[in-house]
């Protein structure tokens, strides 16, 4: 999961909000439901600092929530959940009681990472540190 291209993320407004997709990876207001169009376009020039993975306890309290949410779509039949495979998955382990050995195994140790760099399947990203530095929040 975290080796896997990260989906967009939405910025809103909230004049006119009608909803906000699953993930916080869409929004639709009011005009886009007259002019039956799905979302108004991207724009580039906006970064996002998405962190899959933070605490233990952050990661736990997600898996708790998701947990919650499948056990209410199926116990009030509903046709399908807005979760992928590896939330299911957590939950699951969460059920077992196996969900710490689950967050242990997210992490690459140095030697993979750097395997994994040179490999090209991973790189190093500075922008966050660069643009706190730039804002002097950073020295």
């Amino acid at each position: 999961m975290l080796l896997t291209p990260n989906l967009h993320k939405v910025l809103v407004n909230p004049n006119g909000l009608i909803n906000v997709g699953g993930g916080n990876h869409g929004a639709r207001h009011v005009i886009d439901k007259l002019l039956r169009r799905r979302y108004a376009g991207w724009n580039h020039n906006i970064k996002i600092f998405h962190y899959a993975l933070r605490s233990y306890e952050q990661f736990e309290a997600k898996v708790v929530n998701i947990n919650k949410s499948l056990k209410y779509t199926s116990q009030n039949n509903y046709k399908k959940h807005n979760f992928g495979a590896y939330a299911v998955c957590w939950s699951q382990m969460f059920e077992k009681g196996e969900l710490a050995a689950v967050y242990e195994d997210m992490f690459l140790d140095l030697t993979c990472l750097l395997c994994y760099q040179n490999l090209g399947l991973v790189e190093r990203d500075d922008a966050f540190v660069t643009d706190m530095i730039d804002l002097g929040l950073l020295e």
